[in-house]
C-alpha cells in the first residue's frame, strides 16, 4: 500500500497550502529559518503542521506485504544518505519488494517579492540497501500534490500546483508510476483543482480525491481511467485550501468520511471558524455534524489516522493556540465519540505543532514530534499502543527538522525524510 504521511501547511501567496502525504503544504513561500517549517508570523510566510495523509481502509495498515513473517522493529533510527535537493510540497509513496518514491515539490528561490518557485520534475527510489537512486521525471511537474496506491502495484499522483510564483496553477492530470519505478503516464483527469487536498483508498482500488474546491470530493477508478464528481451536502464548507481548508480525512468501516476543517457558513460572524468533526457519506451525498471539537478562529491542526480495529486517531490540537487542550484523540467509531488520551497543559506553550503518526506493522503507532511551538524542531519520538492506549518513548532523531513526510515501507521500515531547518536539504532517516 502506498501510503505517505506528510506534515505542514502554509501560505502560498494568497492562499494556504496543506502538505499532502506528501509533504503537501509545507512553507512554499517560507524562509529560511528553525521552525515547524514556519519562518515567520505574517501572512505570507506562517507554516503550521497539519496532516497530508494518504489514507485506505483500517485493516489495510496492519498487513507486511511482500515478506513471509511479520517484520520485528529493533526500534533503532538510521541516519540515510540526502535524497536530491527540493525543499517543500512533496510526497512519499511505496513500491512492491521494500522500495519507496519520492515525487515531486519545489525549490524556492530568492526572497519576499523576488521570490520564486522551480517545480522538481524529478522523483527518486529509495531501497534499504541502495538508498535513493534517480527515478522517472513527471510529465505534469507540481508540488502540495497527493500520492496514492494503484492497484497494480504503483503510484497515482493527484492534484496539486504547477505555480512559479505567488498565484495557484492547478494541475489536473493524474499521473501513475509504474510498479517498477521506470516510467509515468497520463491516466486520467480531475474534475477540479486540488491543492493540498487530501486522498482516500478505498477497498476496490478507487481513490477518492477530496477538498480545496466544489464539490467537496470526486471519485477516480483505474480501471477505467473515469473520474465521478461526488457532490456532499456539509454542515461546514472544505472549498479552498486558505479559506476552508479541509485538515483531515480518515474512512471510517461504515465507508463514510470523517471529516475536520471548513469554515462555519451560517453567518458573517461565523468566517474562518472551523468547526467540526462531521461524518459524510459520498454516495448518499449527505452528513452530520456529531461534535464541537473547534473555538472560535481555531485552525484544527490534526492528523487523521485509521487503526486496525476502526477507531481514528487524532494527532494535533484543535487549534485553540494557547490555550491547554488534547493533543492525542480517539475517535470511537461505535459511539461516535472523541476520546482524549494525552493533553498539553501548559497554557504558556503555543500549540500550534502537529505530530505525526506512522502505522506499524506489529500494530502500533510511531509518532514523530511532540506538542509545542513551531519554532521548536522535531527531534523525539514515540510508540503508542492502540491495545492499550499507552505511549512509550521512541528513539530520538539523530538531527531535529521542522518538516517531513514519513512512509511504511511494505517490508516493515519507516522511511522519514525532513529539513533541519526551513528551506534547508533534505535529510532522511529509517526506522528499523
Amino acid at each position: 500500500m502506498a501510503s505517505n504521511v506528510c506534515f505542514a501547511r502554509t501560505h502560498l501567496g494568497s492562499a494556504v497550502l496543506l502538505l499532502s502525504l506528501a509533504c503537501g503544504p509545507k512553507a512554499a513561500d517560507t524562509e529560511p529559518a528553525t521552525g515547524d517549517g514556519a519562518t515567520t508570523d505574517d501572512a505570507e510566510g506562517t507554516t503550521e503542521t497539519t496532516t497530508g495523509a494518504t489514507t485506505g481502509a483500517p485493516t489495510e495498515g496492519t498487513t507486511t506485504a511482500g515478506i513471509d513473517e511479520p517484520y520485528v522493529y529493533m526500534d533503532e533510527l538510521v541516519a540515510l544518505a540526502a535524497p536530491s535537493p527540493r525543499f517543500f510540497g512533496f510526497t512519499l509513496g511505496t513500491l512492491p519488494g521494500g522500495r519507496a518514491l519520492l515525487i515531486g515539490g519545489n525549490i524556492v528561490h530568492g526572497k519576499g517579492e523576488n521570490k520564486s518557485f522551480e517545480q522538481v520534475p524529478a522523483t527518486e527510489v529509495f531501497t534499504v540497501d541502495g538508498g535513493f537512486a534517480p527515478g522517472p521525471a513527471l510529465l505534469h511537474p507540481r508540488s502540495y500534490h497527493n500520492s496514492a496506491p494503484a492497484p497494480d502495484g504503483g503510484v497515482l499522483v493527484l492534484g496539486g500546483s504547477s505555480s512559479t510564483d505567488f498565484t495557484d496553477v492547478d494541475v489536473f492530470e493524474i499521473e501513475h508510476i509504474a510498479a517498477d519505478g521506470a516510467t509515468v503516464t497520463v491516466v486520467g483527469s480531475l474534475t477540479v483543482g486540488r491543492i493540498a487536498g487530501k486522498t482516500i483508498v478505498e477497498p476496490g482500488g478507487t481513490i477518492v480525491a477530496l477538498g480545496d474546491d466544489s464539490p467537496l470530493a470526486e471519485r477516480f477508478d483505474p480501471a477505467t481511467g473515469v473520474t465521478t464528481p461526488l457532490p456532499v451536502e456539509t454542515e461546514f464548507g472544505y472549498f479552498n485550501h486558505f479559506f476552508a481548508p479541509l485538515f483531515a480525512a480518515a474512512r471510517l468501516p461504515s465507508g463514510e468520511v470523517l471529516l475536520f476543517g471548513g469554515i462555519a457558513s451560517n453567518g458573517s460572524d461565523a468566517t474562518y471558524f472551523p468547526k467540526g468533526p462531521e461524518i459524510a457519506d459520498l454516495d448518499a451525498g449527505t452528513s452530520r455534524q456529531i461534535t464541537d471539537d473547534a473555538a472560535d478562529q481555531s485552525s484544527f491542526n490534526r492528523e487523521a489516522l485509521p487503526l486496525p480495529d476502526g477507531d481514528i486517531l487524532l494527532l494535533g490540537h484543535a487549534g485553540h493556540l494557547f490555550d491547554p487542550g488534547p493533543w492525542l484523540v480517539r475517535f470511537d467509531v461505535e459511539t461516535e465519540t472523541m476520546i482524549p488520551l494525552q493533553t498539553l497543559a501548559d497554557p504558556a506553550v503555543r500549540f500550534d505543532k502537529t505530530p505525526h503518526g506512522v502505522l506499524l506493522a506489529d500494530g502500533r503507532v510511531w509518532i514523530v514530534g511532540a506538542p509545542g511551538s513551531r519554532e521548536d524542531p522535531f527531534t523525539l519520538t514515540q510508540f503508542y499502543e492502540p491495545t492499550t492506549n499507552t505511549l512509550t518513548p521512541g528513539p530520538e532523531l539523530p538531527s531535529p527538522i521542522v518538516a517531513g513526510a514519513a512512509v511504511r515501507l511494505d517490508s516493515g521500515p519507516v522511511l522519514l525524510t525532513g529539513f533541519p531547518s526551513a528551506g534547508s536539504a533534505l535529510v532522511a532517516f529509517l526506522l528499523k
